[in-house]
This record gives structure tokens, C-alpha cells and sequence, in this order.
């Protein structure tokens, strides 16, 4: 969901490429065009060496070469190959030393990538690429769908490795793995993931966009993480780091979270509908709720904390507050929205409380438009949804039918 300089990260690689040379003499040898992939040449003196820049035409099932005009093929450009639509399968040559990050990226009939046994910097194992001794996966093919079972020797995913995997739907992950990639998994398919409890790092946005997952646990065993009800926290369980783009409906972020985490907690949650969020809830991080299209209303039960840059932009939310908490003045200018005071009540001292044609009721007051949800309980621990309301000019009229069934019932209002 956010923008990628894909210009800048070619600038930086090519500078990366660049300083191979030293202080050594250069003489750059414009691109040529390969019937499959465009490249570079650079020379030093007597000796030279190539890059693999990127795609030419439309190509499928390509071999790369080892040597092109005598001089080795020694490096693979960052995003070189990125997006490429038509790319079914590559080879890549004993040479190459370096490959540049998403080289291969968001390639989404890509099914294959193998390496040459005779390269000592990587591998090729059932089409995924990896370092050399399969401690580190680098990328999985955008082709390949269904679940993944990675290697028990791989410790740590390389950033975007699974971005834009879109057939990608489940993974299985060994238990020595440590670290977890910047955008991992970033708007993939992925509808469900267990995190060992060998995990200490997992990058910003890793799950973010993934629209269909809709839990990410964590090994009870983990020192590092947590999870509640398929929403991922930190160990304390007072970070909230990712909600599931899949699940649906209105969610309340567990009391004794102090932050809702930087940067796209909440990303395209876009079934998402309500959020209720409690007194111990200080900071909301930037953009944490950026594109939660179905995000109508936002529910605070204390004072209004601290917001970061876009933290509810392209959702359409109406935030409510709850008389005594303050702050929500700074609140208004941080985020765009206008605070709604929520403070509906329960009129039990006029005509329409009481029992009316064999129903209990009363009459609900408050703000024009409020939607109320009366529970009731027979011991004050277990509450159920009776009705919803719609104060509909700032009032309306909520009845029991089934209040005879219970030798006594309470009732208390909530948000939806």
C-alpha cells in the first residue's frame, strides 16, 4: 500500500555496483540489449566484469549466462527483474555473487528460480532462492501457490521475500528461525501463520495488506512476541503490533495495551467496522489505521491519547468520546476528525419505562444518530446483545419481548 522509489533503489545499487571499482580507472560501456535481459559492462584496465540490469522485451524462461564478451557475469541489480510480468523461470550461473533485493520481486508467474550447484554465494531449493548454506531464504517465486514449508536450517527471511506473493497462503516456519524481514509478507496471500518461539525480530509491515489473513499466532513459548485471539502484540502484551487485514467486524483492543504500534497496525482493514479502544491506550502510531475503508467508528474510553502523522487517513471514522476525558482538542488537530461526545442514557423516570403490552422497556436519549447496543444479565458477569438502537432524532425505544422468561434481568448500554 505504500509507494517504493523503485528509481532511488536503482541509483543506490548502481552506486553499490560502482564501488566495487575502488580508485581504480573505469570505462562504462553502455547498456546493450540481450534478447532477454539488458546488462552493463564496466572495465578496469585489463579486466572487467558484468551486470544483469534487467529485462528485455518480455521474456519467459531465461538462462542467465556466466561470461558475456570474455567478462564474468557478476551481479544481478536490485528490483532488476521486479514486476516482471511474463518471467515463468530463471537460471542464474555459477558468477553471480550478488543479487540485488527484490531482483525477482512481484514476478507473479514466476515458479522457478535455479542456481547453479557450482555457486558458492547461493542456492536454489524446490525454486526458492537462498544463500549458499540455506541459513537465510531470499525469495519465493510469486508463481507458486498454496503453503510453503521452509527448511529447518533457514534463521532468517530476507526483507520482502514473500511480498506480493499473491497464491502464497500458508506457511510453516522451523523452530530455529530468528528473524522475520521488513514487508515479509507484505500483500500476500496468506490467510493464517504460527510464529515460532525461536523469533526475536520481526520487520515493520511484515503482514501488512495481507487481506485474507485472519490470525497470526505465537508459540506460547516465545520471550519475543504474544498473541490474543489471532491479533499479534508484543511479549507484555502492551504493543499491539498487527491486527489481521482478513477479520471482520468490530474489535476491542485489550485493556492494558499502552500503544497501538507505528506504522500500519491496522492497514487495510478494510472489514473492519468498529474499534473500541480503552483508557490505557496512550499512542496511536502513524498511519495505523490507513485505508480501513469499513472503519465507521472509533470508541475511547479515556482520555484522548497521542496520535501519530495520518493515523486514521482514508478512513472514514467518527471518533466518540466519553464525558470527563480531555484532550481530545489536540486530538481534532492531529487527526482531521471532530470528536463526537457518546453519552447516551437509559430514561427511567418517565412514562415509557416499565412493562408495556407484556414488554419490558425504556426510552434511550442522547446524541442525534448514536447507535446504542443494550445488553442484559441475569449475574452481572455474563452479557448478552439484546438489541441495537438508532437514536434517530436523539432518541428511541428499546423493549424486551423475552424479559418474562428470566425471574430477574439488568441491562446496560454499550457501543456497537
Amino acid at each position: 500500500m505504500r509507494p517504493i522509489d523503485h528509481a532511488d533503489r536503482q541509483a543506490n545499487a548502481l552506486a553499490v555496483t560502482l564501488s566495487r571499482m575502488a580508485v581504480v580507472f573505469l570505462l562504462l560501456i553502455p547498456s546493450e540489449l540481450q534478447a532477454q535481459y539488458r546488462y552493463s559492462t564496466y572495465v578496469y584496465g585489463s579486466s572487467g566484469y558484468v551486470t544483469i540490469d534487467g529485462p528485455s522485451g518480455s521474456p519467459t524462461s531465461m538462462t542467465l549466462p556466466s561470461a558475456i564478451n570474455k567478462y564474468p557475469v557478476y551481479n544481478i541489480l536490485q528490483l532488476a527483474f521486479w514486476s516482471c510480468a511474463s518471467l515463468t523461470s530463471v537460471s542464474i550461473p555459477y558468477s553471480i555473487d550478488s543479487i540485488g533485493a527484490e531482483a525477482f520481486g512481484n514476478c507473479q508467474k514466476l515458479t522457478s528460480i535455479a542456481v547453479d550447484p557450482a555457486n558458492y554465494a547461493y542456492a536454489g531449493i524446490g525454486g526458492v532462492l537462498f544463500n549458499k548454506s540455506v541459513t537465510q531464504l531470499i525469495q519465493y517465486p510469486g508463481g507458486l501457490s498454496g503453503n510453503y514449508t521452509m527448511p529447518a536450517s533457514v534463521t532468517s527471511l530476507a526483507d520482502n521475500a514473500f511480498m506480493y506473493d499473491a497464491k502464497l497462503t500458508g506457511v510453516t516456519m522451523p523452530a530455529g528461525l530468528t528473524s522475520i524481514g521488513l514487508d515479509e509478507f507484505e500483500n500476500s496471500g496468506l490467510t493464517n501463520v504460527l510464529i515460532p518461539a525461536s523469533v526475536n525480530s520481526i520487520g515493520q509491515y511484515a503482514f501488512s495488506g495481507c487481506v485474507n489473513l485472519t490470525a497470526i499466532t505465537v508459540d506460547p513459548a516465545g520471550t519475543n512476541f504474544s498473541s490474543l485471539n489471532g491479533v499479534l502484540f508484543n511479549k507484555s502484551g502492551t504493543l499491539l503490533i498487527q491486527y489481521p487485514p482478513g477479520l471482520s467486524g468490530s474489535y476491542t483492543v485489550p485493556y492494558g495495551v499502552t500503544n497501538i504500534g507505528n506504522y500500519y497496525s491496522f492497514e487495510a482493514c478494510s472489514k473492519l467496522t468498529s474499534v473500541t479502544i480503552p483508557s490505557t491506550v496512550t499512542y496511536i502510531g502513524t498511519n495505523a489505521f490507513l485505508f480501513c475503508s469499513g472503519l465507521t467508528n472509533v470508541f475511547f474510553q479515556g482520555n484522548a491519547p497521542v496520535v501519530g502523522t495520518s493515523a486514521f487517513a482514508s478512513a472514514p471514522v467518527t471518533a466518540y468520546y466519553l464525558p470527563g476525558t480531555t484532550g481530545w482538542g489536540t486530538f481534532a488537530a492531529a487527526t482531521g476528525l471532530t470528536p463526537v461526545l457518546w453519552d447516551p442514557q437509559a430514561q427511567t423516570a418517565d412514562g415509557g419505562f416499565g412493562v408495556r403490552s407484556n414488554r419490558f422497556g425504556f426510552n434511550l436519549t442522547g446524541s442525534t444518530n448514536y447507535m446504542v447496543v443494550v445488553e442484559a444479565s441475569t449475574n452481572l458477569v455474563t452479557w448478552v446483545p439484546v438489541s441495537t438502537n438508532s437514536l434517530a432524532a436523539g432518541t428511541s425505544y428499546f423493549s424486551d419481548p423475552q424479559w418474562t422468561n428470566y425471574p430477574g434481568r439488568c441491562y446496560r448500554l454499550r457501543s456497537p
